[in-house]
Protein backbone atom coordinates (compact mmCIF):
# COMPACT_ATOMS: atom_id res chain seq x y z
CA UNK A 1 0.00 0.00 0.00
CA UNK A 2 1.25 3.30 -0.85
CA UNK A 3 0.10 6.02 1.18
CA UNK A 4 -0.37 9.60 -0.68
CA UNK A 5 0.93 7.88 -4.10
CA UNK A 6 0.98 10.50 -6.99
CA UNK A 7 1.92 10.52 -10.31
CA UNK A 8 4.40 12.28 -11.93
CA UNK A 9 5.81 12.44 -16.20
CA UNK A 10 8.46 11.79 -18.09
CA UNK A 11 9.44 14.43 -20.16
CA UNK A 12 11.26 13.62 -23.30
CA UNK A 13 12.61 15.29 -26.33
CA UNK A 14 14.29 13.20 -29.01
CA UNK A 15 15.38 13.61 -32.63
CA UNK A 16 15.44 10.64 -35.00
CA UNK A 17 16.82 10.06 -38.05
CA UNK A 18 14.92 6.95 -39.96
CA UNK A 19 16.68 5.47 -42.50
CA UNK A 20 15.99 6.48 -46.35
CA UNK A 21 13.66 4.31 -47.89
CA UNK A 22 11.34 4.55 -44.24
CA UNK A 23 8.46 6.87 -43.99
CA UNK A 24 9.11 9.64 -41.24
CA UNK A 25 5.08 9.69 -40.19
CA UNK A 26 5.37 5.84 -39.81
CA UNK A 27 8.48 6.15 -37.82
CA UNK A 28 7.24 8.90 -35.72
CA UNK A 29 3.99 7.04 -34.93
CA UNK A 30 5.89 3.74 -34.38
CA UNK A 31 8.37 5.92 -31.87
CA UNK A 32 5.61 7.29 -30.09
CA UNK A 33 3.64 4.19 -29.43
CA UNK A 34 6.99 2.47 -28.37
CA UNK A 35 7.14 5.11 -25.74
CA UNK A 36 3.59 4.93 -24.81
CA UNK A 37 4.22 1.27 -24.19
CA UNK A 38 7.57 1.86 -22.25
CA UNK A 39 5.85 4.14 -19.81
CA UNK A 40 2.82 2.02 -19.20
CA UNK A 41 1.23 1.15 -16.53
CA UNK A 42 1.94 -2.55 -16.05
CA UNK A 43 5.93 -1.49 -17.19
CA UNK A 44 6.37 1.01 -14.32
CA UNK A 45 6.75 1.09 -10.65
CA UNK A 46 6.64 3.45 -7.85
CA UNK A 47 10.20 4.90 -7.37
CA UNK A 48 11.10 3.75 -10.58
CA UNK A 49 13.53 5.97 -12.67
CA UNK A 50 13.47 5.95 -16.63
CA UNK A 51 17.36 5.80 -18.02
CA UNK A 52 18.76 6.72 -21.54
CA UNK A 53 19.76 3.07 -21.89
CA UNK A 54 16.30 2.69 -21.56
CA UNK A 55 15.00 5.31 -24.01
CA UNK A 56 17.39 4.18 -26.41
CA UNK A 57 16.67 0.66 -26.50
CA UNK A 58 13.29 1.12 -26.67
CA UNK A 59 13.32 3.57 -29.89
CA UNK A 60 16.37 1.36 -31.46
CA UNK A 61 14.07 -1.71 -32.04
CA UNK A 62 11.35 0.56 -34.15
CA UNK A 63 11.36 -0.63 -37.49
CA UNK A 64 12.96 2.64 -40.20
CA UNK A 65 15.14 3.88 -36.85
CA UNK A 66 18.60 5.42 -38.22
CA UNK A 67 19.71 6.62 -35.45
CA UNK A 68 18.58 8.89 -32.65
CA UNK A 69 19.62 11.89 -30.09
CA UNK A 70 17.93 12.15 -26.99
CA UNK A 71 18.17 16.12 -26.39
CA UNK A 72 16.02 16.38 -23.43
CA UNK A 73 14.97 13.93 -20.57
CA UNK A 74 13.37 15.02 -17.16
CA UNK A 75 11.00 14.13 -14.32
CA UNK A 76 8.18 16.31 -14.26
CA UNK A 77 5.04 16.73 -11.63
CA UNK A 78 2.60 18.24 -13.84
CA UNK A 79 1.82 17.61 -17.11
CA UNK A 80 3.14 20.57 -19.99
CA UNK A 81 3.65 21.22 -23.25
CA UNK A 82 6.78 22.94 -23.24
CA UNK A 83 9.69 20.33 -24.37
CA UNK A 84 12.15 19.01 -22.24
CA UNK A 85 15.40 20.97 -22.90
CA UNK A 86 17.25 19.21 -19.58
CA UNK A 87 19.01 16.53 -20.75
CA UNK A 88 19.49 14.21 -17.74
CA UNK A 89 20.91 10.18 -18.02
CA UNK A 90 17.63 9.40 -15.66
CA UNK A 91 14.37 10.37 -15.02
CA UNK A 92 14.16 9.56 -10.96
CA UNK A 93 10.84 9.05 -9.54
CA UNK A 94 10.35 9.02 -5.41
CA UNK A 95 9.13 6.55 -3.77
CA UNK A 96 5.26 7.68 -3.91
CA UNK A 97 5.57 8.45 -7.15
CA UNK A 98 5.02 6.18 -10.86
CA UNK A 99 5.96 7.59 -14.12
CA UNK A 100 3.08 8.02 -16.08
CA UNK A 101 3.03 8.86 -20.12
CA UNK A 102 1.64 12.10 -21.34
CA UNK A 103 1.96 12.63 -25.07
CA UNK A 104 2.33 16.70 -24.12
CA UNK A 105 5.65 15.88 -22.30
CA UNK A 106 6.95 13.65 -25.40
CA UNK A 107 8.49 15.68 -28.82
CA UNK A 108 10.02 13.40 -30.88
CA UNK A 109 11.43 14.64 -34.27
CA UNK A 110 11.91 12.63 -37.76
CA UNK A 111 13.88 13.42 -40.59
CA UNK A 112 15.81 11.51 -42.98
CA UNK A 113 13.10 9.09 -44.24
CA UNK A 114 11.09 9.78 -46.87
Amino acid sequence: TVLNGSIAYTALTVAITAEPTASNDTVKYAAYSAIKDLLSFDNVTFNDSITQSDIQKTLRAVPGVADLSITGLERRVTSTSAASTTVNSSAYFYINEVPKYDEQNITITVSGGV
